[in-house]
């Protein structure tokens, strides 16, 4: 069964955020954590981490879980000097780089995508490892630096499909390891250049923080009839990190960021924590 996308149904809260709609968020950035603050991805700093469990905490939406709405997102930490891909430390815990699927059902939709909710989502989670540069992001001239996702199925960390999260409506099968792996097969993640999404965005916050961020995985983000989906429909928010112990630096409130104009210098790309996020979480068949 090949996943297609129906429809865009929102941007993403942190998008939303800066556009300027006030709302509390949740953080489903750094794979399902919570903010206690309405503007993160402008670069305000998480007050809890932790890795996306699914298994603690949280309400269900009533009725059994049924998947219909998907976000992607990844982590990305690299050092400029070794030109590899690192672990970042934030408050004491490690956050690894890796790409993150996260379905959910109404209930989690209509919570804003709340990371509360372990009932109503669920998380696919790739961690990365290797820091080759990847043959999809050297043939795309606007990609700064991307690697490719080399686990294979035993590699995957998720909860999805298990006796609370079932996935036969929205895959086909429960057996979403290697649906994803092999079914959909060939994952990778990387940062450059502004994507064409960026031109419709009017937000100075985003002008100012954010850079073009890519998913390479063209058999499972299938565009639709009439929405325009694509590898470069994602941003990113150029963290800055120490180049020692790549710890998180922040003011206290507020992460403190990687200009977008000194992020890749033609040759090299900068030393930071890339946190990947979606323009848009769309709604499955």
């Amino acid at each position: 069964m090949t996943l297609r996308i129906l429809m865009t149904i929102a941007l993403a809260t942190g998008l939303a955020a800066c556009s300027g709609d006030g709302g509390t968020n949740t953080n489903k950035d750094d794979g399902g954590t919570t903010d206690t603050n309405t503007n993160k991805d402008n670069g305000t700093k998480d007050t809890t981490t932790s890795a996306p469990t699914g298994e603690t905490g949280g309400t269900t939406g009533g009725g059994g879980f049924q998947a219909q709405y998907l976000d992607v997102e990844a982590d990305m930490g690299f050092d400029g000097a070794t030109n590899t891909l690192v672990t970042v430390s934030l408050s004491g815990t490690d956050i690894p780089p890796a790409i993150y699927l996260l379905f959910g059902d109404l209930a989690w939709k209509d919570a804003g995508f709340d990371g509360t909710l372990s009932n109503d989502y669920c998380f696919f989670a790739m961690p990365l490892t290797s820091s080759g540069f990847a043959s999809w992001a050297q043939a795309n001239p606007k990609v700064f630096f991307g690697v490719d996702y080399t686990g294979g199925v035993d590699g995957v960390q998720t909860n999805c499909g298990d006796a609370t999260h079932d996935m036969v409506a929205a895959l086909g099968t429960n057996d979403i390891r290697d649906q994803i792996v092999n079914g959909y097969g060939g994952w990778g993640v990387g940062v450059g250049e502004n994507g064409p999404l960026f031109d419709s965005i009017t937000s100075t916050d985003l002008s100012l923080n954010f850079i073009g961020a890519f998913i390479e995985n063209a058999d499972f983000l299938v565009p639709s009839d009439n929405i325009s989906t694509g590898q470069d429909h994602y941003y990113s928010l150029p963290v800055k990190i120490d180049p020692t112990t790549f710890e998180a630096q922040d003011d206290g409130t507020n992460f403190l960021l990687v200009p977008p104009n000194q992020v890749f210098d033609g040759t090299s790309l900068h030393t930071a924590w890339y946190r990947i996020f979606d323009f848009y979480s769309w709604q499955l068949y």
